[in-house]
């Protein structure tokens, strides 16, 4: 294989040393440097899911939710390429939340985020997913009650475990029952219950609540770090600033 930076570097050597002398021995204007262009970094499909990250939590000081989701999307496509499977799962993860979560209507497309989490289950961030809306009756599996004893089994410390557990070991029989269990830990100082009803206001199914997303995350970000749970506060920090640059108009 050509190795284009040796290649490349020859060139730049050949005409700093030739093109002087031509043009001492010549006269006139010295010839034109014709050097090759430089090679073409790699693409890394790990930056381009973690910039589009960043454009959804605006971390340059401004949301652009659209250009999130376009460079998401190539970072998959090359992931799926070089077989990255963890950066391809992040990058899937991620495109439900800019479908559920954002605030341009040309990339917030809740049903399409409901068929990603039921047809792409390849890795826990996908289950994970398919456990929440299962929780919301968002989604009915036939096999409900296996997956809930699998969830029961494997992952003891999920917060959907003890939530069914104070429901008698069962999914809620609807939304509203849901609800009620999630709001009823949350105010009763769980940390991860209080994120979790942010998640719902700013990424609700029919309606987008800022407001009121904005004060579960404070109220997230308090009790995480009083858990002295730093990486969780600063998680849900990064999510109150997206939402605070939004509110100032700094949304592209």
């Amino acid at each position: 294989m050509l190795n284009y930076k040796s290649f490349t570097l020859a060139l730049v050597l050949v005409g700093n040393f030739l093109c002087p002398a031509i043009a001492q021995t010549t006269g006139g204007l010295p010839p034109i440097r014709r050097e090759a262009p430089p090679p073409t970094p790699p693409i890394d499909p790990r930056k381009l899911i973690n910039d589009g990250w960043g454009l959804f939590l605006g971390r340059d000081g401004y949301v652009n939710e659209l250009m999130a989701l376009k460079l998401t999307l190539q970072g998959i496509e090359f992931a799926t390429e070089k077989q990255l499977s963890h950066a391809r799962s992040v990058g899937r993860n991620n495109l439900t939340v800019f479908y559920r979560c954002s605030r341009d209507p040309l990339v917030r497309d809740f049903q399409k985020s409901m068929e990603r989490v039921k047809f792409e289950i390849d890795d826990m961030y996908s289950w994970d997913n398919i456990f929440w809306d299962i929780f919301y009756r968002r989604s009915v599996f036939p096999d409900d009650e296996k997956i809930l004893d699998t969830l029961t089994k494997e992952l003891p410390e999920h917060l959907l475990v003890k939530f069914t557990k104070s429901l008698g070991n069962r999914w809620p029989k609807d939304r509203s029952e849901a609800n009620a269990v999630l709001e009823n830990a949350a105010k009763q100082s769980d940390p991860e219950a209080a994120l979790r009803m942010a998640f719902r206001f700013e990424c609700g199914e029919e309606t987008q609540e800022f407001d009121k997303a904005r004060q579960w995350y404070k109220t997230a970000i308090g009790l995480f770090e009083k858990s002295g749970n730093t990486i969780r506060a600063t998680s849900a920090t990064a999510r109150l600033n997206r939402l605070n640059l939004i509110a100032e108009g700094r949304f592209r």
